[in-house]
């Protein structure tokens, strides 16, 4: 097992002295060099000797990737699904164009409102998905949404949201009818 960083160092520190027998530095520093390709040369024979890893580092990982593989069950690998990120930038900065016009955000506060929205998104997200396994029902409802509004949102803001959320409904589709 190769040693680690900081061991190496003590070892190092330990062993070399600071001249060699001719005293040359030039020579202590061909002596360092020959010292550090051994040292390469033995991590990488004690890495050949690990278990190869999969792309994400994991051992454990892999090794489940090998013993499916070798049992003959469905794909060996498992496909990675990547982290989604939200950008609301560019509606915040429509709507603040259209809220006050002669006001401009700065890119600080611009970062903090994105962030702001991507949490709510994701906990209301995250809340209206519990609520509908909940009913036991594969799609979401407009209740779920409301009763997840009002979980995440404290009461200012669940008014506020309600009232534009009819608003809208009213306006673009035939809503209570």
């Amino acid at each position: 097992m190769p040693l680690s960083f900081n061991e190496r160092m003590r070892k190092s520190l330990a062993e070399r002295p600071r001249k060699n027998k001719t005293g040359s530095v030039a020579e202590y520093r061909r002596q360092q060099v020959k010292a550090a390709e051994a040292e390469r040369q033995q991590v990488k024979a004690a890495e050949a000797e690990l278990p190869r890893m999969n792309k994400t580092g994991s051992v454990a990982e892999y090794r489940r990737q090998q013993v499916k593989a070798a049992a003959g069950g469905a794909e060996a690998k498992k496909r990675r699904r990547s982290k989604l990120t939200y950008d609301f930038r560019r509606a915040l900065l429509k709507l603040n164009r259209e809220l006050n016009p002669h006001q401009q955000l700065a890119k600080r506060s611009l970062t903090v409102l994105n962030d702001y929205m991507a949490h709510s998104f994701e906990a209301l997200a995250g809340e209206c998905g519990r609520l509908a396994k909940l009913r036991k029902a594969s799609t979401l409802s407009m209740r779920d949404v409301q009763y997840a509004l009002r979980l995440v949102l404290n009461n200012q803001l669940i008014s506020h949201a309600m009232t534009s959320a009819h608003r809208a409904l009213r306006n673009t589709c035939c809503y209570g009818a």
